[in-house]
């Protein structure tokens, strides 16, 4: 019998979040340098666009601005032995959610007035079903 992740998520994890969670907004700066490529199809001759970041293509040239996502997130520090990792630096903040588009790097955090860099993210996702993403911001 498999195990059933999605009733979990919807049944513990997802409410819990959005219980006791706060709105967070993700902000993603769409024209950052050196995130888009220019490049030319020379089999369709279309000229498109692909990120850097993710290698998502774009048909219309990047124009620049922001997209933003909100979602409720619970946001915690990291316990001692998380802080091992060398990668988390003291004061860094690890934001729980499920409901928040996937964070790509040059992404912040606003939670209650304070805005937070990305720095990196773990997707929990058991059995390829996407629990929540557990993400390591800094001030």
């Amino acid at each position: 019998m498999a195990f059933d992740y999605d009733r979990i998520v919807n049944t513990v994890v997802i409410p819990q979040i959005r219980d006791k969670g706060i709105d967070v907004t993700l902000t993603r700066v769409l024209d950052v340098a050196g995130v888009w490529e220019h490049k030319f199809d020379p089999v369709t001759f279309e000229e498109y666009w692909q990120s850097t970041v993710d290698s998502s293509i774009v048909y219309v040239e990047p124009t620049g601005g922001t997209s933003t996502f909100t979602a409720k997130a619970v946001i915690t520090d990291f316990t001692e032995n998380e802080r091992e990792d060398s990668t988390i630096k003291a004061g860094d903040k690890k934001v729980l959610t499920i409901e928040l588009e996937e964070p790509l790097p040059g992404d912040t955090i606003t939670a209650q007035g304070v805005t937070y860099q990305y720095v990196n993210h773990k997707n929990i996702a058991p059995a390829g079903v996407d629990v929540l993403y557990k993400i390591q911001v800094r001030v």
